[in-house]
């Protein structure tokens, strides 16, 4: 008898594109030695922030696929706060964002 939870699907992963994630968490942290901040917030599935903003602009810079495909802010949300967990979990530096 097969276990039934092995066959739910789950929705993929927001940010697993390495390089991207990479991108995205040296490009939060590029403010900070100006005491500056680059954050995202979402709510009810609408995010907003000046990290997002700067990936727009940039985004016909970078090679074609780089970016993930779905919700930016999501994609930019999960890596920050997986980021966050982790830093956490290690008892490393927090990186506020």
């Amino acid at each position: 008898m097969q276990n039934l939870k092995s066959e739910k699907r789950r929705r993929p992963a927001a940010g697993g594109n390495i390089a991207f994630n990479k991108f995205v968490e040296q490009l939060s942290d590029f403010p900070k030695p100006w005491k500056g901040k680059w954050k995202v917030s979402g709510s009810k599935g609408i995010y907003k922030g000046k990290l997002l903003n700067a990936l727009k602009l940039l985004k016909p810079y970078l090679p074609p696929g780089f970016y993930p495909e779905g919700d930016l802010g999501r994609s930019v949300a999960h890596i920050l706060e997986r980021r966050k967990r982790l830093a956490l979990k290690s008892g490393g530096v927090h990186h506020k964002n």
